[in-house]
């Protein structure tokens, strides 16, 4: 699981590479390749939606899935 905060639904090239970086803090790897986030994505308020990866590392390449849900969080002080 992770949080990433503050990000623009709209602009999908950057929440790719923002996911992209994510990925590979959390993988510790140098290389991680995400497939494109689905257009209708950038239309929708909250949607819910999964997109494909591989991990690279030295010894090991795998495949996973990333489910994203976002979700909105307000703060009584802004």
């Amino acid at each position: 699981m992770a949080v990433l905060r503050d990000v623009d639904m709209t602009k999908l090239p950057d929440l790719k590479s923002l996911m992209t970086v994510a990925l590979m803090d959390h993988y510790d790897v140098d290389t991680v390749t995400c497939n494109d986030i689905p257009e209708w994505v950038a239309s929708q308020s909250f949607p819910q939606f999964s997109v494909e990866f591989k991990v690279v590392d030295d010894d090991a390449h795998y495949a996973e899935t990333a489910h994203i849900t976002p979700i909105s969080i307000y703060s009584m002080y802004n």
